[in-house]
Formats: C-alpha cells, structure tokens, sequence
C-alpha cells in the first residue's frame, strides 16, 4: 500500500460520519457521548504521519489550525456548539489535502462551501416557515414545530448544512 493511499482513510471516514451525524442532529439534537472516538483515534495517526513524512506541507497545519480558531471564534458567538464544533473541527484538521484532485487549502474550500450551504438551509428554513405561517395548515405546522424547522421552536440541525460543505468540498474542490 503507498502512502499517499492513506489520504483517502480520513477522507472516507469524515465522509461516513455525515449520515449519521445529521440522523442524530436531526431526530436528537445531539449525538452520543463517544460517538467521534473512532474518527480521532484513527484519523490523528495518519495525519501526523502524513505531516511528518511530509505528503502533508506543514503549513497546512497553520492553515488547518486557524480554521479551528475560526469556529472557536464562531462558538463563542453561539453560531456552532457542541457536536457541530467537533465536526468542523475534525474536518478542519484531518480533510487537508483532497483525495480525487490532489488539492490543498481544503480548509478554504471548506469554508466557502460552508458558508454557501448554511445560507441554503437559511433560507429554506425561513421558507418552510412563511408555507406553514401561510398556509395555516396544523399538520404542516406541527410537523415542522416538531422537528426544529420554524424558527421560534429552534434552528435548522447545522450538521446537514456542515455535511452537505463536506461533501461538496470533496467533490468540487
């Protein structure tokens, strides 16, 4: 096996995690206590292994590590918390170099794509909210109430609009 293969393992890992990470996001609002211990203790090894035998440029991990202070910047204006911040971070720290185009700066595409998608969900969200307030229909209303769409009752779950970046990073960028 080369070593450049094992790019792909975090890469695959991080994407594995999306699915039931939005589950539990969504029916939760949470997910279980040890649920990100695989994704690290698999991916920090092969990361600083990558790091140190140099596929990896080291200034990538400056870059990777700013990304990580960016979110801090954002959980303590309340914008991610929780499971959300354990995503990004992970995401931040272990997709730095893009396994189909050989591209680094994936904490850059991230971000951008990042931004793109919460301004998606945004929007679909205040949407989904004027159809039920509209429409006057107590099914609807009581559905969307129910599962944190309408935004009195709380926001959107953030790990479909962080999963749906992570995907897109991956095959985009």
């Amino acid at each position: 096996m080369n070593v450049n293969d094992l790019i792909w393992l975090p890469t695959l890992l991080l994407l594995g995690y999306a699915i039931p990470a939005c589950y539990y996001d969504m029916k939760y609002r949470e997910v279980p206590e040890n649920f990100w211990v695989m994704l690290f203790t698999i991916c920090i090894p092969i990361t600083a292994l990558l790091y140190f035998i140099g596929v990896y440029p080291l200034s990538m991990l400056g870059m990777s590590l700013g990304a990580c202070g960016i979110y801090l910047l954002f959980r303590i204006g309340n914008v991610y918390q929780g499971a959300d911040m354990v995503y990004l971070f992970a995401i931040s720290l272990f997709l730095v170099q893009n396994p189909l185009t050989g591209h680094i700066l994936m904490p850059v595409s991230f971000g951008i794509f990042l931004i793109t998608s919460v301004l998606c969900f945004a929007i679909a969200h205040k949407m989904l909210a004027m159809i039920a307030t509209c429409t006057k229909n107590d099914k609807l209303h009581n559905w969307l109430a129910k599962n944190y769409f309408i935004p009195y009752y709380g926001r959107f779950p953030m790990m479909l609009p962080i999963s749906l970046a992570l995907v897109l990073t991956v095959l985009l960028a």
